[in-house]
C-alpha cells in the first residue's frame, strides 16, 4: 500500500475535471494515503485547493518555465512520494519525477520516457479522455476496478447576487471571443439564437470569459441590451473559484467551450454546447453525465473557420427552449 501518492494533472481546466474520477478511484484504492495534486495551471491549482480531500503544489515551471525544472525536482524530493501518476506526457515530467527519487512512476509511453516510467501504458487515442486517465491508474493497480465514478468538483451554488425577479433564469453565455480563434460561435448567430427567448421567458443572461473576452462580451452585451434582455458581464472579474460558483448558480449554460461545459456537468448544471472544430475530438469529451445537450455543426465547410458559423441558430434556440422547458417543469 502506498502512503504518499503525488499526481500531476493535465494542463487544460477541462481535462483536470475529466481526471476527478480517476482521483476518486485512487482514493479508493489508497484511503489512508496522502495524495498531493501537483499543478501547472495557476486556475487548476486554485480550484482543487478548496478540496480538503488532496494537497496541492504548484508547479514552479508555471511562473519560472525551464528555469523551475530544478525548483520541482527538489520540491518532490522532499515530499519522498511512493507513487506517482502522470497525467501529462511530456519526456520531462517523467525526468523531474524519476530524478526526484519517486519510487514509482505510472505514465502513458510518449517522447522515449518509457525507461523512465516503473509502470507504463500504451495510449489509445480512441479513448474518452476520462476513461484515458482512469485506465492509467486502473492498469497500474491489475485493472481491478470495473466501473467510473462522475466528475466531481466543489461548489457553491449562491454565487449571483443580482436583484431580479425570482422567476428569472440565469442563463450564463460562453462564446469566447477573437481568443478562441475557429471555435468562437459569431455574436450576431447567437443574438438571432436568444432573441425569440426573451418574449417567452423571464431571463437573465450572465455572459462568462476571461479578461482577454471582456470588450467581446462587452460588445456583445450592447446587442443584447438593443433586443431587451438583461444581462451582465462578468468577463474579466471571477477568479476560478467565483467562475465554478457562477455556474454552479446558473439555471442553464451556453458554452462553446469544454471547460465550462464540463465544470457544469461536475456541478450539475444543464448546458447547450455548440461543437464543430475543437481542440479534442467531441467523442472524447462529452461529457459522461446527463447534462444537457449539444448542438452539432454539419460540418460541411472546408475551411475550419467556418464551420462554427455553420451551426443554424434556430437549432440553438429549439435546443435552449428544450432545457428552459425542462426547468419548468421542476
Amino acid at each position: 500500500m502506498y502512503k504518499n501518492i503525488v499526481v500531476m494533472l493535465p494542463n487544460y481546466l477541462g481535462d483536470a475535471v475529466m481526471s476527478t474520477p480517476s482521483l476518486q478511484l485512487l482514493q479508493e484504492l489508497h484511503s489512508q494515503a496522502s495524495i498531493t495534486l501537483l499543478c501547472v495551471n495557476s486556475a487548476t491549482a486554485e480550484l482543487f485547493g478548496r478540496e480538503s480531500r488532496y494537497r496541492v503544489l504548484r508547479d514552479p515551471r508555471s511562473s519560472q518555465r525551464a528555469k523551475g525544472f530544478f525548483p520541482l525536482v527538489n520540491m518532490l524530493r522532499k515530499e519522498r512520494f511512493d507513487l506517482g501518476i502522470l497525467f501529462r506526457n511530456t519526456f520531462l515530467d517523467a525526468l523531474a519525477f524519476k530524478l526526484a527519487g519517486v519510487k514509482q512512476v505510472v505514465g502513458y509511453k510518449k517522447e522515449g520516457r518509457s525507461f523512465l516510467l516503473h509502470h507504463k501504458e500504451k495510449m489509445n487515442s480512441a479513448r474518452h479522455y476520462i476513461n484515458h486517465f482512469a485506465h492509467l491508474v486502473n492498469a497500474a493497480h491489475g485493472n481491478e476496478k470495473r466501473l467510473l465514478y462522475s466528475t466531481q468538483i466543489t461548489a457553491r451554488g449562491d454565487a449571483l447576487t443580482f436583484s431580479t425577479s425570482l422567476s428569472t433564469f440565469y442563463v450564463g453565455i460562453y462564446l469566447g471571443g477573437k481568443n478562441k480563434g475557429v471555435r468562437h460561435y459569431p455574436h450576431s448567430l447567437a443574438i438571432e439564437a436568444v432573441k425569440p427567448l426573451i418574449e417567452a421567458y423571464q431571463l437573465h443572461f450572465v455572459l462568462l470569459g476571461d479578461q482577454q473576452e471582456r470588450e467581446d462580451n462587452a460588445n456583445f452585451q450592447v446587442a443584447l441590451t438593443e433586443i431587451g434582455a438583461e444581462s451582465t458581464n462578468l468577463a474579466g472579474e471571477t477568479d476560478i473559484h467565483r467562475f465554478v460558483d457562477t455556474i454552479a448558480a446558473l439555471d442553464l449554460l451556453l458554452t462553446i467551450d469544454s471547460s465550462p461545459l464540463h465544470i457544469a456537468a461536475a456541478v450539475n448544471t444543464p448546458a447547450v454546447v455548440l461543437v464543430a472544430v475543437g481542440t479534442s475530438a467531441w467523442s472524447r469529451v462529452v461529457p459522461k453525465t446527463a447534462f444537457g445537450e449539444a448542438v452539432l455543426s454539419p460540418g460541411n465547410s472546408v475551411r475550419d473557420q467556418d464551420q462554427m458559423s455553420e451551426i443554424d441558430p434556430e437549432n440553438v434556440t429549439a435546443a435552449l427552449k428544450r432545457q428552459l422547458n425542462a426547468l419548468m417543469q421542476k
